[in-house]
């Protein structure tokens, strides 16, 4: 069976780019410009991995992540946060957190949700 990927990111150009490397992977990807209906989405479709794109200022990837923490519906889906870099090259949440920073490359983000889903099953 395809694994399938929800990607949460509220800017559209991003979420092209990222859904098109996860769909030419062979992953079934659903994509979610808002994080409030991601509980709905997640009703409906089945579910293998998110990915937080915070591309915006919007939307806090670490926030959501920690708020998705205290939903049921959204507890227990492994997640990726994309996330950009620090001036020392890192973020400060990248050991406690599944962190890709940016600038994404298509190798890494792949290899991560791999490893991710493999982990998961």
């Amino acid at each position: 069976m395809q694994n399938t990927i929800v990607l949460i990111s509220p800017e559209s150009g991003g979420v092209v780019y990222i859904s098109m490397l996860l769909e030419q992977a062979g992953y079934t990807v659903y994509k979610c410009s808002d994080a409030n209906r991601l509980p709905q989405l997640l009703q409906n479709h089945r579910c293998d991995l998110i990915i937080i794109d915070d591309r915006k200022p919007e939307l806090n990837a670490v926030e959501l992540y920690l708020d998705m923490q205290q939903c049921p519906v959204t507890a227990s889906f492994p997640t990726i946060l994309m996330m950009a870099v620090d001036e020392e090259g890192g973020t400060e949440d990248e050991n406690r957190f599944n962190i890709l920073t940016r600038p994404i490359l298509p190798h890494l983000l792949l290899n991560k949700v791999e490893k991710i889903l493999a982990q998961s099953e």
